[in-house]
């Protein structure tokens, strides 16, 4: 009888995947979302799993689960509505926790319940072999979920039809256990509620944007889009964030400024990401313009002009491989406001794009800046992103306005006056006069902007300050509650918080070993996740083989204790998942193409944490079901904490690297303990 952990081991990933994926877009795309919800995921399922050991049946927890489903992502869809954030605002950490911890804990709870509850009804004899079988089945179910969803799921099926996946799954495994009548009735009595996905799907979307009658949602591969078209005028929403708005003469004709400073005629042009389509229309204008974006299937390809050449690929990877030399590169990957944007504003991304520039070829970089008053956050974003690119770049030139141009340059940078006074009749712009031109780029507000940012520290894969620093500009803006967060925990040097490798001086149980090394998992797991979206992007679609790999790792390690078995628990486990951790400090050093060594460091990790739970269940002494069910408890609330710790402080404000120190340390500090 393993088929029903099997299936409950595909429903629990399956349905953390797809939330994971849903979540991220729903919140804009930023990584945090990630931690967040996997710290409420671990939380709530250990509460489930505890109460369900006592109470309940697979069944009634099965209905209860495909009753929470619907209405969990109806409100998660319509988050920004019930919170009255803006169309295309960025929701704060704020909401994000009031997602995961609230609206999606109810759901949560289930799974922990139909997890318990099948671990507790199909446990074995009072034996290893007894409490191990069942976890390895469940973990080759784990990882049979996460290829169901990314490679299957994501790929062939409509996301507003992908939770019924999940709900056939629950259907499957409460029919398995059906003990009484009553329950084929309600099973029956659910059906129509399925349907309520679509609705949720579209509907929950549509509510936070205005005129939402009139969008349209088209989802890929790479994000959500969604076209609102309204008085003759299309807006683009990418992942919730306002892309553009075309047309807009006046914002789209600000590309051409950048040409004054180039002499060449017909340049080659690079987009590095998707420009509006009104720029493109402009740009084609100065000559040939090629556009890097890594997404085939582009809904409204027909919008931009037909001289465009496409590449798809993902910028990073296209910046590797391209031979070909540009005269002028726009970075148009978007503001930095998660990982993925952000690997594009550090210093390995300004090295690989300046050996595919001209020697007096230009790359424009913006940035949120003001033309009277640059300070705060606005300033640190400025100087930061100077800092990173004048190290390949000797010369910038600031173009003022609510959203500064940079140009970077390893050539002087100055004005063309023939093509100032001719770019009215050449280009056929409506707005760009010459005195407008000279005014904006040689007048008082550009000399004020040049002035005030001067550069500071730069960002780097390991340190990305700027998304933090862009973390704390939306905070800022948003969520004042969060934003003091950060400027508390800002003025606390990172050196402070090794005071944290104290704590297991004071603890020599195995219970806090195994919270340790469940918290020290998880962050693996997550920083695997982001150093894969820095390096190459696009983690998210692969999302479903980084977990079910972990997951798998927990059978494989749970298959070694039940042959090589311990009486007592060993805390060697705690100093061998240092090598997984400086595997993902140092991956960004090697090579892209090994960025797929994270994925047997991830397996290995979770066959760590996986022995960790025969060697501490057969440490603990007493009844293995009990002792077992304690040992996944504390293995939970460690990950819980871990997730949450690593999201919300360490990696936003400190950085990769600060962050596996310190969990190294803890796990020499925790090992010394044991032996000690």
């Amino acid at each position: 009888m393993m088929l029903p952990l099997f299936l409950i081991g595909v429903l629990s990933v399956f349905t953390q995947t797809f939330l994971l994926r849903e979540v991220f877009l729903v919140f804009s795309g930023n990584e945090l979302s990630t931690g967040l919800l996997l710290s409420s995921w671990m939380l709530w399922i250990g509460a489930g799993v505890s109460f369900s050991r006592r109470h309940g049946n697979l069944a009634l927890y099965s209905i209860l689960y495909l009753l929470f489903f619907p209405i969990a992502l109806f409100f998660t869809y319509s988050v920004k509505t019930l919170f009255h954030i803006g169309s295309g605002e960025i929701a704060g950490v704020p909401v994000i926790l009031f997602t995961s911890f609230v609206i999606l804990s109810p759901l949560f709870f289930m799974l922990g319940c139909i997890f318990g509850r099948g671990m507790k009804e199909w446990e074995e004899e009072e034996s290893i072999r007894g409490f191990i079988r069942p976890y390895m089945m469940d973990s080759i179910g784990d990882l049979t979920g996460g290829l169901l969803f990314s490679y299957v799921t994501l790929m062939f099926i409509p996301p507003s039809i992908r939770p019924i996946v999940s709900c056939g799954l629950a259907i499957w495994i409460g029919i398995l256990f059906l003990k009484r009548r009553i329950y084929y009735l309600l099973f029956i009595l659910l059906v129509p509620l399925y349907f309520a996905f679509g609705f949720s799907f579209h509907h929950g979307i549509k509510r936070n944007l205005p005129h939402g009658k009139h969008s349209k949602i088209y989802d890929t591969l790479y994000g959500r889009y969604v076209l609102l078209e309204e008085k003759g005028m299309v807006s683009l929403y990418l992942n919730g964030v306002l892309s553009f708005t075309y047309p807009n003469r006046f914002i789209d004709e600000h590309v051409h400024i950048p040409f004054m400073f180039v002499k060449k005629k017909n340049p080659e042009i690079l987009s590095l990401g998707l420009p509006a389509p009104g720029e493109a229309e402009e740009l084609v204008k100065e000559g040939s313009l090629t556009i890097v974006q890594p997404d085939k299937n582009l809904p409204f390809k027909s919008m931009y002009p037909e001289k465009v050449r496409w590449v798809y690929s993902d910028p990073m990877r296209f910046i590797l491989r391209s031979e070909q030399r540009y005269d002028v590169v726009f970075l148009n990957t978007g503001m930095p406001v998660s990982l993925e944007s952000a690997r594009f504003f550090t210093r390995t991304s300004a090295k690989r794009i300046s050996g595919l520039i001209t020697g007096n070829g230009i790359l424009i970089v913006r940035i949120p800046s003001s033309e009277n008053y640059i300070e705060g956050v606005i300033k640190e974003i400025g100087d930061v992103t100077v800092s990173t690119f004048r190290t390949f770049f000797g010369y910038h030139y600031i173009i003022p306005g609510e959203t500064a141009m940079v140009l970077f340059s390893m050539a002087p940078l100055n004005p063309d006056e023939s093509r100032i006074d001719g770019v009215r009749e050449k280009m056929r712009v409506a707005y760009l006069t010459p005195y407008y031109l000279r005014w904006l780029i040689e007048g008082e507000r550009h000399s004020y902007a040049q002035e005030r940012i001067t550069g500071s520290v730069p960002s780097t894969m390991q340190k990305p300050v700027i998304f933090y620093l862009f973390t704390k500009y939306w905070a800022e803006k948003y969520s004042p509650i969060f934003y003091r967060f950060l400027s508390v925990f800002s003025r606390i040097k990172p050196y402070v918080f090794f005071l944290i490798l104290l704590v297991p001086l004071f603890f020599k149980r195995v219970g806090y070993a195994v919270a340790l090394i469940g918290g020290t998992g998880i962050a693996i797991e997550l920083l695997s996740l982001f150093q894969f979206q820095m390096i190459v992007g696009g983690a998210y679609i692969h999302i479903g083989l980084l977990v079910g790999i972990f997951m798998l790792g927990l059978g494989v390690g749970s298959y070694i204790f039940e042959k090589i078995p311990q009486n007592r628990f060993s805390p060697l486990l705690l100093p061998l998942l240092i090598p997984p951790l400086l595997l993902v400090l140092f991956i960004s050093k090697l090579p892209p193409y090994l960025v797929f060594l994270l994925f047997p460091g991830n397996l290995c990790t979770g066959m760590l944490v996986g022995y960790t739970y025969g060697s501490a269940t057969a440490g603990m002494g007493g009844k293995y079901r009990n002792s077992a069910a304690l040992v996944y408890t504390f293995d939970l609330m460690g990950a819980a904490v871990g997730s949450f710790l690593v999201s919300m402080i360490f990696i936003p404000i400190y950085g990769i690297s600060p962050t596996v120190y310190i969990m190294v340390g803890l796990c020499i500090t925790g090992f010394l303990r044991f032996i000690i």
